[in-house]
């Protein structure tokens, strides 16, 4: 048949799903005799057949969830580490990165066998806590990966991460992307889950501060307070506004 003859095949847009899988192996240097497709407005990244599955999204969401009652368990150790009511402490931990918690912890811990000589954590209970911080380091890092990378499904058991930065060709032979199945991710949220568990039963090991018998405390301390340093105070320093 001739080449007239033949049946022409459209060209059809690339999704940009499947474009961003195909940019590391585009040649940007090289000529291009081939006409650019026709530009559409494209409706949405991921078209359904790609979506990630019910039991994909039910696992994420089960990371994502027992992670939070992990962030909440840390909040409650740290408040009984440094020794302050949990409702105050949980005012700041709130405002802090699952990092900057985790810091903390190995900040606190090791104060108590110092600072306290082992008087309010024994020191079994100091070797146990002072073992879960790289702990739970690597299980926020997993949970990381499962809950800010766009996710496409390879098929019902297996989803696979797109790039999220620029890659050679060399690169994606050398590092193919990341593939989660469902009881992988199951299996994470199952491990954070026992960790938070862990964490909170030797949480409870700790004294709590009795925060009424705290601000009590205080406010019967402040008029002394004020009588003594009172007056020594200057007067504040005069506006510069003219």
């Amino acid at each position: 048949m001739p080449d007239e003859d033949q049946p022409k095949i459209p060209e059809l847009p690339i999704p940009a799903f499947i474009r961003s899988m195909l940019e590391p192996f585009i040649s940007i240097m090289g000529e291009s005799g081939a006409t650019p497709p026709k530009r559409v407005l494209e409706r949405t990244l991921l078209e359904p057949i790609f979506r990630p599955t019910d039991k994909h999204l039910a696992a994420i969401g089960r990371v994502t969830s027992t992670w939070s009652v992990m962030e909440h368990v840390m909040g409650m150790t740290i408040a009984r580490l440094s020794l302050a009511p949990e409702f105050t402490t949980l005012a700041l931990t709130r405002e802090l990165t699952a990092n900057n918690q985790i810091r903390v912890l190995r900040a606190l811990i090791p104060l108590h066998a110092e600072r306290y000589l082992a008087m309010i954590a024994n020191d079994s209970l100091i070797t146990e806590l002072k073992t879960l911080p790289a702990r739970i380091l690597a299980l926020k890092d997993q949970r990381n990966i499962i809950a800010h990378t766009v996710w496409h499904r390879k098929n019902d058991e297996t989803i696979v991460a797109m790039r999220s930065r620029p890659a050679t060709e060399s690169r994606v032979a050398a590092e193919p992307s990341i593939e989660k199945t469902v009881t992988e991710i199951e299996k994470l949220a199952g491990d954070i889950q026992a960790m938070s568990d862990h964490l909170f039963m030797l949480t409870q090991l700790l004294p709590a501060v009795d925060e009424s018998r705290q601000a009590q405390s205080l406010a019967r301390d402040v008029q002394s307070l004020h009588d003594e340093i009172l007056g020594e105070r200057p007067s504040p320093p005069e506006s510069s506004e003219g």
